[in-house]
Parts: C-alpha cells; structure tokens; sequence
C-alpha cells in the first residue's frame, strides 16, 4: 500500500472537520511547537521542524492558509526565545555551566557562542536556529550575558522571519513532489527508512564508544540493503506492482529454456538446499565448530541460521502467497519467501563471516558463498516452486538477520578487546 493513499484517506479525514475546527487547533500545534523549540533544553529533544513541515505539507493540500500558519509561526518563535532569554537572565550562565556536559557543551563551544553573541548578534541568533541543539542556547546565553533587550528583540524579530516561513515552504515543495512521485513510496519502504535510520544512529552510539571498527560499516551496509531488498518485494507482492508482472512472465516463458539435462542438474541442486540435506550441513558446521572450541562462533552460526528460519516462517504464514502452478517437483506449504534462498543465503553468509577471518583465498571463499544461494534460488525459479520475488526476499531476509547478529557479535567481541 503507497503512503500516498494512506496520506490521501488521512486527508480526506481531516476535511471531514468543520475548517474553523481544523484552524484552530492547526494555529495551536504550531504555535506552541514553534514556542517550545525555543525554551531551555526541551529545544534539543522536540520536533519542531517535523511539525511544521508537515503542516506546509497540509498547507499544500489547501486545507489551511500557509500565510496564517506562517504568522503563527513567527510569533511562536518570537514568544519563545523572549522565554528562553528570561530564564537565561534569571538563572545566568553558572547554570549552563553546571550542566554543561549534560548538554555536550565544553569550554571552547561556550566561549565561540560568547564571542558571536557580542559581535554580531542577528549572526548568532541566525545559525543557532538552524538546528535543534543550538537554537534554544542562543536566547539563553544571550540574557545570561545581559545583552540588551531592544537590541535582542530586534535582532530576533528579523531572523524569525526568515525562518517562520522557511519550513513551511519546504513542507510545501515537499507536497508538491510528493504529489508527483509519492505513489512510488509504500508503507515497507518508508518502514525500512525509520528502522535504518534508527540502526546507523544506534550504530553511531556505538561506534563512539568503542564498540565497532571502521571495516563493521560494511556490515551496517549489508544491512540496510538486505531490509530494503525484504521490504521492497514483500511491498509489491501485497500491491501487485511491476515485480508480480515479471514473476508471471517469468514463470510462463521459463518452459523455452528446459532441458531433460538442465531439469536433473537444477533438482539435484534444489535437493541441496532441502530441510534434510541444510539441517545436516548446519549440525555438522556446528560440531565441527565446538570440536574446534569457536564457542562464539558457533554460537553466532546458530544464531543466524535458526534466526533466520525462524523469520522466513513467520512471514510465511503472515503472507500467504501460493506456489506457481505447473511445477516440476512438488512442493508444499506457502511461496513467499523462499526458504531454500533465505537459509543457504544464511548458511554461505555466516560463514563466510566466520571463515574470512581465518584462511588466505578470500576472494575464492567470497565467490563459492555468493553462488551457492544464487545457483540455489534459481533452481527454486526454473522449477516452478518460486517466484523470483521469493527468491530475492528471501536473500534480503537472511542478508538483513545474518548482518545483524553479525553487527552484535562483532560490537561485543571488539568492547572486549578494548
């Protein structure tokens, strides 16, 4: 389902209301959100700039005036930073640095704010609303280090109108594109962006304190790809997009390649990647591992292996897509996604993890663990098992699981060596 229809039916929601209603209570959310940006700490933690965007968006749909959202605005960031300079005179900048590391202030930030305050007043007021960790110090150190009222009032006056409308606009333009190329943007994919962006910045965290080196981003990389990959087909599979048009195609004009030949080679290569055949390649990985006293190691094969097993079954029974007809060997349960791609893409991946670090020939080792899914999932194509949609979310699946566990494993084994 695009995100476009969703905002549509939200739209259409909003207008149900009486227009006086949705004023009002429009004119109020920005207004103290654009109040709230300004005040001592809450500035650093509330979405100001999401709101108001998202309200130039509605401005857009001609639900509200974008004029009386930007006076709104204007003298919502007005009545905040006069707050935000109040407090700052009040409490004074012994305050500020008491609480300075709480804030991720040190000495020479402090003193480089202190010096632009006194030079140049509409220059400090105007970077330091440019984003959420300054835009509430700037009015608190300006009253703090007693810098004239008037002279502050004008100063804000001026650089409040630059940016009360400044969001709003982009909030606009962003309709206006959105309108355009929105319906190309679903539910899944717009998921799989929050939870990457919230995964680079748990990483990020992370990162700083110790707990990666620089050659982990790949797996961070790896990834994101793979959520997309999943996201994407699981996507377009519920909204019958371009993808379920070439699996049909596909999967009529695959006959013209079939070989007696071809079909022996293509089963016996499925046959590899059957329950049987993978549960007993996954035991004996895990003995010999054990044998081998790489208890960590066979802890994060397990992991990966059962973890992703685990998922591909749960989405299974979540989406219930049925095979393709006329399929050259039998298969049962649902199709989507492909257990045989997601498993030997979990079995090749995590051990290629596993063993890169121990022989010579890595770009040998990397070419076996990237054809052994690939030749795999396309036998699953050729015999009429799967979908290629099946296929390749079921690659993204395991790609996503294996690089997580991978991510923990390796944050955890790096914090101990430190």
């Amino acid at each position: 389902m695009s995100i476009h229809y969703l905002l549509e039916q939200f739209f259409n929601w909003i207008l149900s209301f009486p227009h006086s209603e949705v004023l009002i209570v429009s004119i109020i959310i920005i207004f103290f959100a654009s109040v709230f940006e300004s005040l001592p700490f809450t500035g650093m933690f509330f979405p100001s700039e999401s709101i108001t965007v998202f309200f130039g968006f509605i401005a857009y749909k001609d639900i509200i005036d974008i004029k009386i959202l930007t006076i709104a605005t204007y003298i919502g960031i007005l009545l905040g930073d006069i707050i935000g300079y109040l407090i700052g005179a009040k409490v004074g900048e012994e305050f500020l640095k008491k609480h300075a590391k709480r804030v991720k202030i040190d000495s020479k930030k402090y003193e480089k704010m202190q010096n632009m305050l006194e030079s140049n007043l509409i220059k400090a007021l105007f970077i330091g609303r440019s984003n959420g960790f300054t835009r509430w110090i700037v009015p608190f150190l300006a009253g703090a280090n007693k810098i004239n009222f008037q002279k502050f009032i004008l100063s804000n006056m001026l650089t409040a109108a630059f940016w009360a409308p400044a969001f709003l606009l982009g909030g606009y333009y962003l309709g206006s594109a959105f309108e355009a190329y929105g319906k190309y943007f679903g539910v899944g994919i717009i998921v799989a962006t929050i939870v990457s962006i919230v995964g680079y910045k748990l990483y990020q965290h992370f990162n700083k304190e110790g707990f990666f080196q620089s050659k982990d981003v790949r797996l961070l990389f790896i990834n994101i790809f793979g959520l997309y990959l999943f996201s994407k087909m699981t996507e377009d599979i519920l909204d019958l997009e371009l993808i379920t048009k070439l699996d049909f195609w596909i999967h009529t004009n695959m006959q013209h390649i079939y070989t007696p030949f071809l079909t022996k080679i293509m089963i016996a290569i499925t046959t590899i990647g059957n329950p049987l055949p993978a549960t007993a390649i996954t035991l004996t990985i895990t003995l010999y591992l054990g044998y081998k006293k790489y208890f960590i190691e066979m802890l994060f094969f397990l992991f990966s292996i059962v973890g992703s097993t685990t998922l591909m079954f749960i989405v299974k029974s979540l989406v219930q897509r049925t095979r393709p007809l006329h399929h050259l060997i039998e298969a049962s349960g649902y199709s989507f996604p492909s257990g045989h791609a997601a498993i030997s893409t979990a079995l090749a991946f995590s051990l290629y993890l596993i063993l890169s670090k121990r022989v010579k020939y890595k770009k040998t080792l990397l070419s076996l663990c990237i054809i052994y899914p690939l030749i795999i999932s396309f036998s699953r194509v050729y015999l009429s098992v799967h979908y290629l949609s099946d296929v390749i979310a079921g690659i993204g699946l395991s790609l996503f699981w294996v690089s997580l566990v991978a991510l923990v494993y390796e944050g955890i084994e790096n914090r101990g060596k430190r």
